[in-house]
């Protein structure tokens, strides 16, 4: 135990600012809890209550920060004897959240590493990242963890879920689509824009008015789900299309895109350098869905080529390289 808390612990490492902390030793100022009040007994026995004083301080505007430096034993957490009953308590408070709040806590506030794996410069550098759909900017947060000289900035449609993001870090609510960009020309070294694509009435005008903020050497982080994915195709050849909550076939989605069509929505304005086939790391994907992180650099000028590896989950992996005439 000892070996493993000093292993951990690094005086180098700083606190992250969360939208709340669960499973933690929690230290509050007095004066937070007596503005905010005591855990809310409707989670009792547990789960939730965390997520939901979180909240509750955010509003008020206090900020929780988590202090990386430190060794914390969680002990069980739901893994004894009582485990089936700890996923009911689970899945009732959930509901109770959403009824209380009137939006699902884990939708957003998700990281996703897999878009954050796709920045290349630097951890010392002071990189400028817009991302669109922030949800409460866990996705901003880490990179601002990771790149500590970082500048990030987050939009946000839904008001309440963008002011509480408001609350500790640079996040605007507004439609991407319509609203005035508070933002420098050539201001960004990334545009992310995780599964945000297919609930766009007009992508392509979008990209166009986005791509003047991009700096010359600029990159979109962009994941889109495939409609190609063999669980589509098959329901497809049964007669089916059914719309789901989540997934590609998720019920909030206004375009659908193949590798082909995504490509030349994206050629139009960008050189593709690489396209890569993986699962999300949402918590509301499934093992059957696919989707695909495209990482596409800004530039006019250049003839170049892309590479595609794996286009679908499961299928053994291989390299095309396609040249872009």
């Amino acid at each position: 135990m000892t070996l493993t808390a000093i292993k951990i612990t690094s005086p180098e490492k700083i606190p992250m600012k969360k939208t709340f902390l669960i499973g933690f030793a929690l230290m509050l100022k007095r004066e937070a809890l007596d503005s905010v009040g005591l855990l809310d007994e409707r989670f009792s026995p547990g789960q939730f209550e965390d997520d939901d004083l979180g909240i509750r301080l955010n509003y008020a505007g206090w900020q929780t920060v988590l202090c990386d430096n430190s060794f914390i034993f969680h002990y069980i957490s739901g893994m004894g004897k009582n485990h089936e009953l700890w996923l009911k308590t689970n899945e009732i408070n959930a509901g109770k959240f959403i009824e209380k709040w009137k939006f699902d806590i884990g939708y957003y506030t998700f990281a996703r590493h897999e878009i954050i794996s796709l920045i290349k410069h630097d951890y010392s550098k002071p990189i400028q990242i817009l991302e669109v759909g922030c949800g409460l900017g866990a996705t901003l947060t880490k990179i601002k963890y990771l790149w500590p000289n970082s500048f990030v900035y987050g939009i946000e449609i839904v008001e309440r879920i963008a002011h509480i993001g408001a609350n500790y870090l640079n996040i605007i609510p507004g439609n991407i689509e319509s609203m005035e960009l508070p933002y420098a020309s050539g201001q960004f070294d990334y545009i992310i824009l995780a599964d945000v694509i297919e609930h766009l009435h007009e992508p392509e005008e979008t990209l166009r008015r986005l791509i003047p903020y991009l700096k010359t050497d600029g990159s979109f982080l962009c994941s889109i789900p495939n409609i190609m994915h063999i669980s589509v195709i098959s329901s497809l050849l049964q007669g089916r299309f059914d719309y789901a909550d989540a997934g590609i076939c998720d019920k909030t989605h206004l375009r659908f895109f193949t590798l082909d069509s995504i490509v030349k929505l994206f050629q139009k304005y960008t050189r593709i350098e690489e396209l890569t086939s993986m699962l999300s790391s949402s918590p509301t994907a499934k093992n059957n869905r696919c989707w695909m992180p495209w990482k596409i650099f800004q530039t006019w000028h250049k003839k170049s080529s892309f590479k595609l590896i794996s286009m679908f989950s499961g299928q053994r992996k291989k390299q095309l390289v396609i040249p872009i005439l």
